[in-house]
C-alpha cells in the first residue's frame, strides 16, 4: 500500500508521481497523477461592507460565510470593535450560510466612524471581515428665519421666510407656531405644517402694541422640536398729534385770547395740516394765524359782548388727508365786573305760623364793589319777607314768615339784587307745609253685607306735615243691630275695621262716621254701609180665596218670587190644614208637574195648584149582599116559573118542562139568599160628596234649609 502524506506546508499543485519498482537487476514504473490541496476553510464576507446608525436606532448587515475546500461546518460570529453604547445581534449563530447582523445604537452611544471586526470561528478554523460602522445623532431638523429682523407698521403687515432644515436624515413635516407677540399682532404660515420653508406674515392691527419685541418661532415634528427667534418692531404709521400752548384761555365778553396750536409728526409724518375750531360757545369766534401749518399755528378766540358765559371745551381738529387729530382748549367767558347772587340754604320748609331764614350773598363777578339792594318777589299769598342787612355788599339774613292761613305747597321766590344799572337775581326754593296732622282713608269706602254676617274696611291713617303719633278710631250712626270692632287700635298705620249685621239688623243703605283722634288732633271720614236680606224667597196664592162647587175644581197659582238674589229650585207641597167639622171626601190637591220652580234670575216662577171635590148622589135602588145572592133574583126566578106554568100544557110542553127545572133552581137560590140575609133588611146610605164650608189649605216651598208657606181660603158650596 501507497500512502502519500501531504504537510501543511506542501505546496498545492497537479503531480505526476512515477512509481518504481527493483528487485535486483530488474526494475520497472508506473506513474499516478497526484493532486495537493489546501485544507477546508471559510471566508467571512459583509453585505454592505458600511453601516450607518443613528442614536436611539438599528441597523442590519449580512454577514455571509464562504466555504472552501469543501468546508461544511458551523460558523460562531462575533463583533468586535464596537463603540461604546452600540450592540451586536447575529441571527443565526451558528452560521452555515448566512446570517443577519443588526447593530443597536443606544441614545447615549458615541457618534463617530468606527471599523468593527466580525469574526468567524469554527473548530481550529477563523477568519475575519471588517465592516465600517457610523454612528450619527437621530433625525432631526432646525429652523431658521429670513430676514431674522422685521417692522410692522399699526393696520399693515410684514413677512418674513422661515425654514426648516432636515439633519441626520429628517424627512417629516413641522407644524410651525408664534409665541410672545405684541398685543394685537397676529401671525400666520403659509404652508403649515411645512417640509422645507414656510412664509410667515405677521399683521398688526392698529391698536397693536408699538415697540420692539422678540417673537419665538417654533415647530414640532412629533418628539421633535427646533425654534427660532425673529426680533420685530411695531410701528405707528406716518400721523400727527397736536397740543394747545396754553391748553387753557379765560377771555370776558367783548374781549378775547390767544393759543398756539402745535403739529408734532408721528411715525415721520412732514404733511401739511389744516386746523379748526369746533364747540365754540354762543358768540365766541375763533381765527388763525398760519393754515394750513407743518409746525404751528395762533388761534385767537374772540368773545362777543353778548357770549354765553361759563365754562366750555373748545376742540381744536387738524386734518391731513385720510389723518386728523385733535386737541382741546379750555375755555372760560366771564361777564365784565359785576355780581351774582347766591341763597344758603338754596331750600326752605317752614310750617304755617312759622318762619325760616337764608342767607343771601352777593358774589363779584368782575371785580364788583358796590352795594347791592335786596327784594323779594312771587312770595306765597299769606307769606312776608324781611332782611337783615339791606343794602349789602356782602350778605343779608331774609327771613321768609307764614301766617296761619299761608297758602301751602312749594313756591318758587326770587330773590333779585339791583346795584345801578345791574341786577341779578337768585331763586330759593319755599315750602309751606301744614302742621303736623293725620287724615283717614278707607279700603273700600262702601261695605256690602247681609243680616247675620258681616264685612270690613281697612281704615289708615295718613300723616300730614310729618305727624306720627298714634290714631284712636272709632264708628258713629251706626244701624240698628250693626256693631263695629277694630284690629289694632291706636294704630299708626292702619287697622281693620269689622262691621257686623244681625239677623235682625235693619236693612238698607247707611253712611257710618269713622273718627280719629290723638291728642288734640281730630280727623274723620264716612263709610257708606248696605245692609242687604240674605237671599231667601217668598211665596203667595193667586187667588189666595177661591170657591169651588160639589164635584167642580178650582185653581190657584202660586207664586216664588227671588229675594236677596236667591237662585235655586224650590220644592211645593200643598196640605189642607183646617176643616168643617166631620168634613167627609176631603178637596184633593195636584200641583202635576210644575213643582219644583227653579228660580235662575230675578223673575218670579209660578206653579198651578189644583183643587177637586166629590159630587153629592142619591140612595140606590138595588142593594146586594156582599155575601149572598140578591134577593131580586131568587123573587124574579119564581116569578117566572109561576108564569110558565099558567100556560097550557097541551100546547107549551116544553115551556112546561123548562119552567120547572128554573123554579128548582130558584127555589134553591132563594133558600140560599134566605140563608144568607142577616137580620132585618136596610136601605143603603146616601153619598153627600164633600163636606161643604170653609177649608185652609197651606202651600209649603222647601229649598235646602229655607221652608216658607202661604195660605188659600176654599169655600166648597
Amino acid at each position: 500500500m501507497l500512502t502519500l502524506t501531504a504537510s501543511s506546508v506542501a505546496t498545492p499543485g497537479s503531480y505526476a508521481v512515477t512509481i518504481s519498482g527493483v528487485s535486483g537487476t530488474l526494475s520497472a514504473s508506473t506513474a499516478i497523477s497526484l493532486t495537493v490541496t489546501p485544507p477546508p476553510s471559510f471566508a467571512l464576507t459583509a453585505s454592505p461592507t458600511s453601516v450607518t446608525v443613528a442614536q436611539g436606532a438599528s441597523v442590519t448587515d449580512t454577514i455571509t460565510v464562504v466555504p472552501q475546500n469543501g468546508f461544511t461546518g458551523n460558523v460562531t460570529l462575533s463583533a468586535s470593535g464596537l463603540p461604546t453604547g452600540v450592540t451586536a445581534l447575529f441571527t443565526p449563530n451558528l452560521a452555515t450560510g448566512s446570517s443577519l447582523l443588526t447593530l443597536t445604537a443606544s441614545s447615549a452611544a458615541n457618534p463617530g466612524s468606527y471599523s468593527v471586526t466580525i469574526s468567524g470561528v469554527s473548530g481550529t478554523l477563523t477568519s475575519f471581515t471588517v465592516l465600517s460602522l457610523a454612528v450619527t445623532p437621530p433625525p432631526s431638523f432646525t429652523l431658521s428665519a429670513l430676514p431674522a429682523t422685521l417692522s410692522v407698521v399699526q393696520g399693515a403687515s410684514a413677512i418674513d421666510s422661515i425654514t426648516v432644515s432636515a439633519q441626520y436624515g429628517f424627512t417629516g413635516n413641522v407644524a410651525l407656531s408664534a409665541s410672545s407677540l405684541p398685543n394685537g399682532v397676529t401671525a400666520l404660515f403659509n404652508p403649515n405644517p411645512a417640509a422645507g420653508s414656510s412664509l410667515l406674515t405677521l399683521t398688526a392691527n392698529k391698536t397693536a402694541a408699538t415697540g420692539p419685541a422678540t417673537v419665538t418661532i417654533t415647530g414640532t415634528s412629533g418628539s421633535l422640536s427646533a425654534s427660532t427667534i425673529i426680533s420685530v418692531t411695531v410701528n405707528v404709521p406716518p400721523s400727527f398729534t397736536l397740543a394747545a400752548s396754553p391748553p387753557g384761555l379765560s377771555i370776558i365778553q367783548g374781549g378775547s385770547g390767544s393759543s398756539t396750536i402745535s403739529v408734532i409728526d408721528t411715525g415721520g409724518f412732514t404733511g401739511a395740516v389744516t386746523l379748526a375750531a369746533t364747540n365754540l360757545p354762543s358768540g365766541v369766534t375763533a381765527s388763525w394765524g398760519t393754515n394750513p401749518t407743518r409746525s404751528s399755528s395762533l388761534v385767537t378766540l374772540t368773545a362777543s359782548n353778548t357770549a354765553a358765559t361759563g365754562p366750555a371745551m373748545v376742540t381744536i381738529t387738524g386734518t391731513s388727508g385720510s389723518l386728523s387729530a385733535s386737541t382741546t382748549i379750555a375755555l372760560s367767558v366771564n361777564v365784565p365786573p359785576g355780581f351774582t347772587l347766591a341763597a344758603s340754604p338754596s331750600s326752605l320748609p317752614i310750617t304755617q305760623g312759622a318762619s325760616g331764614s337764608s342767607t343771601i350773598s352777593v358774589i363779584d363777578a368782575g371785580e364788583f364793589t358796590g352795594a347791592v339792594t335786596l327784594a323779594a318777589t312771587n312770595l306765597p299769598s299769606g307769606v312776608t319777607a324781611t332782611w337783615g342787612t339791606n343794602p349789602t355788599s356782602g350778605s343779608s339774613l331774609v327771613t321768609l314768615t307764614a301766617s296761619n292761613s299761608a297758602a301751602a305747597g312749594p313756591a318758587t321766590v326770587t330773590i333779585t339784587g339791583t346795584s345801578g344799572s345791574l341786577i341779578a337775581s337768585t331763586a330759593l326754593a319755599l315750602t309751606v307745609n301744614v302742621p303736623p296732622s293725620f287724615t283717614l282713608a278707607a279700603s273700600p269706602s262702601t261695605v256690602a253685607v247681609t243680616e247675620g254676617s258681616n264685612g270690613t274696611s281697612i281704615i289708615s291713617v295718613t300723616d300730614v306735615g310729618g305727624f306720627t303719633g298714634a290714631a284712636t278710631l272709632a264708628a258713629a250712626n251706626l244701624p240698628n243691630g250693626v256693631t263695629a270692632s277694630w284690629g289694632t287700635n291706636p294704630t299708626t298705620g292702619s287697622s281693620l275695621l269689622t262691621l257686623a249685621a244681625s239677623a235682625t239688623a235693619a236693612t238698607g243703605t247707611a253712611t257710618i262716621t269713622i273718627n280719629g283722634s290723638s291728642g288734640s288732633l281730630t280727623a274723620s271720614m264716612t263709610i257708606t254701609l248696605a245692609i242687604n236680606v240674605p237671599p231667601s224667597f217668598s211665596l203667595s196664592a193667586s187667588p189666595s180665596a177661591i170657591t169651588v162647587a160639589q164635584g167642580n175644581h178650582g185653581t190657584s197659582t202660586v207664586s216664588v218670587t227671588p229675594v236677596g238674589g236667591f237662585a235655586g229650585n224650590v220644592a211645593l207641597t200643598a196640605a189642607i190644614t183646617s176643616s168643617p167639622a166631620n168634613a167627609q171626601n176631603p178637596p184633593t190637591l195636584s200641583f202635576g208637574s210644575t213643582t219644583p220652580v227653579i228660580i235662575t234670575g230675578a223673575s218670579a216662577g209660578t206653579a198651578s195648584l189644583v183643587i177637586s171635590t166629590t159630587a153629592s148622589t142619591s140612595s140606590s135602588l138595588i142593594q146586594r149582599d156582599r155575601r149572598g145572592v140578591p134577593w131580586y133574583m131568587a123573587g124574579g126566578a119564581t116569578l117566572t116559573c109561576l108564569l110558565l106554568l099558567g100556560f097550557p100544557a097541551r100546547r107549551h110542553r116544553w115551556l112546561t118542562t123548562l119552567g120547572r127545572v128554573v123554579l128548582t133552581a130558584a127555589l134553591a137560590g132563594g133558600v140560599v139568599a134566605c140563608n144568607n140575609i142577616s137580620g132585618k133588611w136596610q136601605p143603603p146610605p146616601n153619598n153627600n160628596g164633600t163636606t161643604t164650608g170653609a177649608y185652609t189649605i197651606t202651600v209649603t216651598g222647601t229649598s235646602g234649609p229655607a221652608v216658607l208657606t202661604a195660605t188659600i181660603n176654599l169655600t166648597v158650596q
